[in-house]
């Protein structure tokens, strides 16, 4: 993945049965692209907004990108959070 890609997440399968016994705290499985979108991550990840270095700078953008979605989705100001 490239620090510059915007993915979508899917939504689940709907065609799964569900299975109501369980804890789904426990059990519930990982959307494939959340799982490989934190492995590509952790692939240059480094400390946020230290240093000039390609992984720090990769993973502040990362950092940076993911305050203004949710800022964005909370309707808030990035700035403030």
């Amino acid at each position: 993945m490239h620090i510059t890609e915007t993915e979508t997440l899917n939504k689940p399968n709907a065609s799964k049965p569900i299975n109501k016994k369980t804890d789904n705290t426990s059990h519930t499985e990982v959307f494939q692209e959340l799982h490989n979108a934190v492995f590509a991550a952790l692939e240059t990840y480094s400390n946020v907004h230290r240093g000039s270095g390609y992984n720090s700078i990769a993973t502040t953008f990362l950092f940076d990108k993911a305050r203004e979605i949710v800022s964005k989705y909370l309707q808030a100001d990035s700035k403030n959070m």
